[in-house]
This record gives C-alpha cells, sequence and structure tokens, in this order.
C-alpha cells in the first residue's frame, strides 16, 4: 500500500539492455508530470467537501498513477513513447473501470 504524498519510487524496467536503457529515458521525461498530478489529485482527497464522485475520480487518478510509476515492462513504455502523461493515466483508468465492470477489450 502506497502513503498519500509520499513519493513513490519507480519500478525496476524488464527488458533487454537496450530495451530498458531505452525506457529509461522514456520514463524519466514522463514521471515528474505523472508524480505531480498524483500529488495534486491526492492533495484533493484530503479536502473534506469532495462528492463521492469526486473523491471516486481523484482516488482512480492516484491509482492509475501508482500503475504507471510500478510499471516495469520497457516495451510498454517503448510503445507509448511520445505519448502524454495525460492520455497514459486516461488508459490506465479506463482499463481500471473496465476491469471493475467486467467489460471485455
Amino acid at each position: 500500500m502506497s502513503v498519500v504524498g509520499q513519493p513513490l519510487a519507480p519500478a525496476r524496467l524488464c527488458g533487454t539492455d537496450r530495451q530498458v536503457a531505452w525506457a529509461l529515458r522514456i520514463r524519466a521525461e514522463q514521471l515528474p508530470d505523472i508524480h505531480a498530478i498524483r500529488d495534486g489529485s491526492a492533495g484533493r482527497l484530503r479536502v473534506d467537501d469532495l462528492s463521492p464522485d469526486e473523491a471516486s475520480g481523484y482516488a482512480a487518478i492516484v491509482e492509475a498513477c501508482d500503475t504507471l510509476i510500478a510499471e516495469e515492462r520497457a516495451t510498454w513504455w517503448i510503445d507509448r513513447r511520445g505519448h502524454s502523461p495525460h492520455s497514459l493515466l486516461h488508459e490506465r483508468v479506463e482499463a481500471a473501470r473496465r476491469t471493475a465492470t467486467g467489460e471485455v477489450q
């Protein structure tokens, strides 16, 4: 379990040496924004006046950020080079929603 507000250490990447080296550069460009989005969303969760839908949305963003930070497949990062942090988060949130509803892709 992660503690809200504490930075997460990125996962060790798996792949060939070349894939890992390339993915590390790609991920290094993305992680500062992903951490900032996570921290901002976690901060909003500390606010008492959120509706249940707002709280659920911010929690989904934090969880999506956590899964991105924990992503260890070098090929995943390489395949998504050039994507914005927001598009990567959207992909993860939508995948989590499909999983929660039992929807098959």
